[in-house]
């Protein structure tokens, strides 16, 4: 017979299950969040499983939003860090996200303009690769 996680103070003990349904991720992503310190689950004195709260559902659902903006899991755990502490504004790393974004946005649109330029003129391709070579070295 299984052993159900005891009840906490702010209601029912959350599963790793019960958690990764809640918020839409697969049991792996809680587990692996959890192990890096991104969760940060009781134990059941019972049986010594990992029992999460409700306010992890919102936890999780943040991290994963972070990720989905780009952030870095080192990125994440700032952020986390900053909001729990209540000491930094969270919003510096977004800005900081916003700006490499831009930036990686910038690359990608002159790699497109070097692209179509080799498309309309085939014949410049070996002038355009001692160009990439040079730039290369040069980095």
């Amino acid at each position: 017979m299984r052993r159900r996680p005891t009840i906490t103070r702010e209601g029912k003990a959350m599963r790793v299950v019960d958690l990764a349904k809640a918020a839409g991720v697969p049991p792996h992503v809680v587990r692996y969040y959890a192990r890096i310190g991104l969760l940060r689950p009781m134990r059941d004195p019972a049986n010594g499983y990992r029992v999460f709260r409700r306010e992890d559902v919102a936890r999780l659902q943040l991290i994963r939003g972070l990720r989905a903006l780009g952030c870095s899991l080192a990125e994440v755990r700032a952020f986390l860090r900053a909001t729990d502490a209540g000491a930094a504004d969270p919003r510096s790393l977004l800005a900081r996200r916003l700006d490499e974004t831009r930036r990686e946005i910038e690359r990608l649109r002159r790699r497109e303009r070097r692209l179509a330029e080799v498309l309309a003129h085939p014949h410049a391709l070996p002038e355009l690769a001692h160009e990439i070579a040079g730039q290369a070295d040069a980095a």
